[in-house]
């Protein structure tokens, strides 16, 4: 007897196998034809040939009648058109011909129904076709698909119930997006009924449920490997379920004999939850799906985002639920549900906090400081500078004023934000370190850099005291010291410092919060620094594109990363290229932040340094003279910002010899505010140094040997001998010695 199964699919062998076992219990199943010669006479065989077996079975066909073989081709399409064509007498010989039903694999039809029943949030797929597996698991379910790359409003759209349709959750690439779709779910009043399909990230709360099988040669082979005399017969008994075939192969090797296995397998409703069942206690692995399914799943735990959502009222609901969202990384939404809260608290000091600090962590800064001056003064007027959010509405306000240019009002502030904390906790707290950080940051930015590194140093011990090693306040506390040492000169520590904190933030808060991006952009800066632009081009297009991915693409955030890539691009040798994101960095600023900001003059400054090497000296100096005009403001007179721009405008005259002696003073006081702010090894002072001396040469002045000395060794004390720098130094003091 010759039955050729058509169409044959891999997830109904397990089916076909289940039916003829009770009356064939000798059932054999093969994947190689030549093991047919070794068929006990009489026996019933599914074979499962494949085309280059066609020559084989047209020559040795006699071999069915002589042992009266009773033989089940499980042939798939290709399989049985090879047969047609290049095996025709063993063709003729088929007495009937049927077709292979369609039908999803029964594991993932058990791990759907599975998750229904649960407290799951959902299932999380991979691999095969969900919606016909829905269809099998849940009769009459129909499915609606929804991308995780929509706006947050457009998600919670999604999300609501509709009858009892399931949500496919599409593109849902990373925890940022995995956050937001269970945000909107809960927002949606959605519970279950929702599917991740192919998630790129670990999904704990959802059941992780997948369609893909093993081959039957793939199975057969691992089960033999194992020791397994009948590995295809047990192989379909379990169904090709990758889980279940590992785990029965290490049952075998453990030495479980293979007839209580296979029997196992053979009664159970679920195979796979079987074998799951006698591997607990014997050290066997079991993957997520298998465990999920075999033990459940408890109800999912909820952030503080989703605690609001679902259990809050009120204003109370939107306001907790954007504290969360700000502290989860995602102000975007923080906003929508900051402004919500507070249109139902009125004028609610708490509200207004929370609103204003989701305004200034999306860049909205004007709107943000009226809001949180509001929040300030209501808590003076009502006497609750002891409450938590009046330090908080101070810390907000105070960074609004400096991402608008006005650093010394923010600093006085933040200093009152310190002493209000101090009241409240007392020194050794970490809210109190969270303030003293969080003043270093505006220190840091007034070049106040002794002042700053000892209030993070201060801040980052009680954190450590007082928090678990891996807190991300530990790691962004590490990150902002790192930039203070930047700033310093000391690039080593401060590579070293920002390296572990961007380790340990990508473990904690993970690679897409906020926090994390700004300490890849610092390991960046401290790269360049150092000559390693490729490195740093790399983690600056890493850092661009999770801004973009957490505040869009008119953040000011983002802008500061487009501008250090363009400096990366830039010592590269790429300039038309470095030059674009310059330009955007520019265009970006403008919209955010304004044309009157310290990091809107520091795109135009190296704009302008393109320009120089361009030989475009008259636009070189138009711009720089606009980004000396606007640190000026910004940042006051003698702001250590100003020496490299100073330089420049100075190299700029030289070049274009209308006023050599207004460059040289230009370098001199470039030389006074770097010695005074940075010190005499710092960077911008070596680079003042060699200007001076560059112009002393020029005129003929006896000085220029001894200044240029100093130049040279302070240029390698910073960047090091072969930096260009410091080899233009050696060229200048090798032609002055050579002339005195």
């Amino acid at each position: 007897m010759l039955v050729l199964l058509d169409g044959a699919r891999p997830e109904r062998l397990g089916e076909l196998v289940r039916t003829l076992l009770p009356s064939h219990p000798h059932l054999e199943v093969h994947t190689d034809a030549v093991r047919l010669a070794r068929a006990d006479q009489g026996a019933l065989v599914i074979l499962i040939p494949s085309p280059d077996q066609a020559t084989w079975l047209n020559l040795e066909r006699p071999l069915l009648a002589h042992r009266a073989l009773r033989v089940i081709l499980f042939s798939d399409p290709g399989t049985t058109t090879a047969l047609a064509r290049r095996a025709p007498d063993f063709f003729h010989w088929i007495s009937h011909r049927l077709e292979c039903p369609l039908g999803p694999p029964r594991p993932a039809v058990r791990g759907i129904q599975r998750a229904l029943l649960s407290r799951a949030a959902g299932v999380a797929w991979s691999g095969g076709d969900f919606e016909a597996a829905l269809s099998a698991a849940l009769p009459g379910r129909h499915l609606r698909r929804a991308s995780a790359a929509l706006s947050y409003e457009q998600m919670v759209e999604a999300a609501r119930p509709s009858g009892n349709a399931w949500l496919a959750w599409t593109d849902v690439d990373g925890p940022f997006r995995l956050q937001r779709v269970r945000w909107a779910m809960a927002e949606a009043g959605r519970r279950g009924r929702c599917v991740l399909v192919d998630p790129a990230v670990t999904t704990p709360a959802f059941v992780p449920v997948h369609g893909t099988l093993l081959s039957v040669p793939e199975a057969r082979t691992r089960l033999e490997d194992a020791g397994v005399g009948h590995a295809g017969r047990l192989a379909a008994l379990l169904e090709l379920e990758p889980e279940a075939v590992e785990i029965a192969a290490g049952l075998r090797r453990m030495g479980v004999n293979e007839t209580e296995i296979e029997a196992a397998a053979a009664e159970a409703a679920d195979p796979g939850v079987v074998m799951a069942e006698m591997a607990e206690g014997r050290g066997v692995v079991i993957g997520a799906a298998l465990r999920a399914r075999a033990s459940g799943v408890g109800s999912p735990s909820r952030d503080a985002v989703e605690t609001a959502l679902r259990e809050r009222t009120g204003a109370e609901r939107w306001v907790e639920a954007a504290r969360g969202a700000i502290d989860a990384g995602d102000a975007r939404v923080a906003v929508l549900w900051a402004q919500r809260g507070l249109a139902l608290a009125g004028e609610d000091p708490r509200a207004l906090q929370v609103a204003g600090r989701a305004l200034q962590r999306c860049g909205r800064y004007v709107e943000a400081a009226a809001l949180s001056q509001k929040a300030v003064l209501l808590g003076e007027e009502r006497r609750q500078t002891r409450e938590a959010y009046y330090p908080d509405a101070l810390v907000d306000w105070a960074f609004s004023l400096l991402r608008q240019a006005r650093p010394a009002e923010a600093e006085r502030l933040l200093r009152k934000a310190v002493a209000a904390e101090r009241r409240r906790v007392g020194r050794d707290h970490t809210d109190y370190a969270v303030a003293l950080h969080d003043l270093a940051i505006v220190l840091r930015d007034r070049a106040k850099l002794e002042e700053a590194e000892r209030a993070l140093t201060r801040s980052l011990a009680i954190a450590r005291r007082k928090l678990s090693e891996g807190h991300a306040n530990i790691a962004t506390a590490m990150s902002d010291l790192g930039s203070v040492l930047l700033e310093k000169g000391e690039y080593g520590a401060a590579e070293a410092l920002l390296r572990e904190a961007s380790e340990r933030l990508e473990v904690s808060p993970g690679p897409e919060h906020p926090s994390t991006a700004t300490a890849l952009h610092g390991l960046g800066r401290a790269l360049l620094v150092q000559r390693e632009s490729v490195e740093a081009e790399r983690l600056f297009r890493q850092a661009a594109k999770r801004q973009a991915k957490i505040w869009g693409e008119e953040h000011p955030a983002y802008a500061t990363s487009l501008h250090d890539l363009a400096r990366s691009l830039e010592v590269q040798g790429r300039y038309d290229e470095a030059e674009l994101y310059l330009r955007e960095a520019l265009s970006v600023y403008e919209r955010s932040t304004g044309p009157e900001t310290p990091a809107y003059a520091a795109s135009l400054h190296e704009l302008a340094g393109m320009m120089l090497d361009r030989g475009e000296y008259a636009k070189a100096e138009k711009a720089l003279r606009r980004v000396i005009a606007i640190e000026q403001k910004a940042l006051g007179m003698d702001h250590p910002s100003l020496c490299p721009s100073l330089c420049d405008l100075a190299l700029a005259l030289w070049l274009l010899q209308t006023n050599a002696r207004e460059a040289e003073a230009l370098a001199r006081r470039a030389l006074e505010i770097a010695m005074e702010k940075r010190g005499p090894r710092h960077p911008d002072t070596a680079h003042s140094l060699y200007m001076v001396a560059f112009f002393q040469a020029a005129r003929g002045d006896a000085k220029a040997l001894e200044t240029a000395r100093r130049a040279h060794d302070a240029l390698v004390h910073a960047a090091g001998p072969d930096a260009p720098a410091a080899k233009a130094a050696a060229q200048l003091l090798d032609r002055l010695a050579r002339s005195s």
